[in-house]
Formats: C-alpha cells, structure tokens, sequence
C-alpha cells in the first residue's frame, strides 16, 4: 500500500489509549480525516507531538483506506509557523477560537481545496501580519461563508436596511422573521465587503464588535444545524476588551 502526501491543518488531538492519540486533521486532498499517533515516549514520537498544535499547518504521510476512517499517521512535518501568533495575547486567542469554530464547521471527508486554501493562507497572513488584528476573525468568518455556500448577500441600501438570518440578504421591513436590528445590520453590510488588507477600516468599540460576532455565529447556526455554542468566545471577547 502507497503512501500518500498531503497538506494538513491540525484540529484537534484527543486521549486514545496508553499507546495511542487521535487526531482530527483537516486536509487537502482527502478532507477531514481521523488518524492515530503513536504516544510512545521515544524521541521520534515526541517529535511527532510537538508538530500537532492547534491550526498548526503540516505536511503528513498516510495510506488510506476507503472503509476504514481511522488512518495510522506517518511522518510529518511543517508546512507553514504559527509560533509568533502563538506568543502574541490576541493572535493567540484568535487562533483558539477560530480552532473550535473550525473543528464544528469541518464534517466533509472529503476534499474541498479552495476551502483548504483560504484557511491556510489565512492562518499564514495572522501570522506575518503587523496590522491590527481586532476585526480578523469577523472578516475570517464571513469570508469563509463563501467556501460553506452561505455568502450573505450583500443588498444594503438606505431601503433595504434590516439583515435577515436565513435568507441571507437585507430587505425594507420589520416581520416576525429572524432579523438584526438596523445599526447590527449596516456593521454587517459594511464588513461583508472586507478582507484582511482593509480589515482595519471598520471602526468598532468593543460591544459593537462583540455583538456582531455573536451575530455572525448566529448566522452560522442558521445555516450550519450541527454548528452550538462556541465556549472561547467570553475569553476573545475579555482579551478585546483589555
């Protein structure tokens, strides 16, 4: 049996037995699979954990088995760094919760590489960049609403003024529908139209921006039934706060 080569972001690793780990990695040429790592106190395997932080970017070896999802994990390496994001306060806290995010989003097994790409590049760009990461996550998690296939459309005017969750566009009246409220919905409109070279230019105190994350998680929710409560949301919302 060949083994085969892929891109990786690590999600999550979890107790297995004495012996063994699981871990949740999202890659690129096979989607979210399930692989052991060995436990063992041997240098090879101590190697082999330190590589597995959380959104830490890999390269992995496996072979794989159509019916069989869990896969044994062969070698590893890096792919990209997220040490200097790891050591800076609010980076950090922003990777953490972009991890839970991620881990409740990603169920496909199988391939979605545009989807790969632009978390990737993402996580690459909060670690090189020197702007101001305050809005990041915002305009991570509505850029990434294009990749799941729930883009919002952006229909904002002086008329259509009032967002609606499940429809996914602005209209001109209050109904019983699920809806935000109309300065929620103009920082909405406004931020739909950002990405990370502009970020900076949405201008929020920290109440206003936490509501509209907790508005787009609530889009999410609309959209995504699996997807619950983020519980690293209160800590990225004391770190923006300080």
């Amino acid at each position: 049996m060949s083994l085969q080569k892929t891109r990786g972001i690590l999600l999550r690793v979890l107790p297995f037995n004495d012996k063994n780990r699981i871990a949740k990695i999202y890659t690129e040429h096979f989607g979210l699979r399930t692989f052991i790592v060995s436990a063992s106190s041997s240098k090879t395997s101590r190697q082999k954990t330190a590589l597995l932080q959380p959104l830490q970017p890999i390269w992995l070896e496996t072979s794989f088995i159509e019916t069989n999802k869990l896969c044994r994990l062969g070698e590893i390496s890096t792919s990209g760094s997220i040490n200097y994001a790891m050591q800076h306060h609010t980076k950090r806290s922003i990777l953490l919760f972009l991890n839970e995010v991620l881990y409740k989003c990603l169920r496909e097994e199988q391939a979605d590489e545009p989807l790969f790409n632009y978390i990737l590049e993402s996580i690459n760009y909060l670690e090189k960049t020197e702007k101001k990461c305050n809005n990041y996550h915002l305009v991570f998690l509505m850029q990434m609403c294009h990749f799941l296939g729930f883009m919002p459309v952006c229909n904002y005017s002086n008329y259509h003024k009032y967002f609606y969750y499940r429809e996914g566009l602005f209209d001109s009246f209050k109904s019983d529908n699920i809806m935000m409220d109309e300065e929620q919905s103009r920082l909405f409109a406004q931020l739909i139209q950002l990405d990370f070279d502009n970020m900076e230019t949405l201008e929020l105190h920290t109440n206003a921006r936490n509501k509209l994350l907790e508005n787009i998680l609530f889009y999410y929710n609309q959209h995504l039934p699996s997807f619950k409560d983020i519980k690293s949301l209160e800590i990225l919302a004391e770190v923006h706060a300080v």
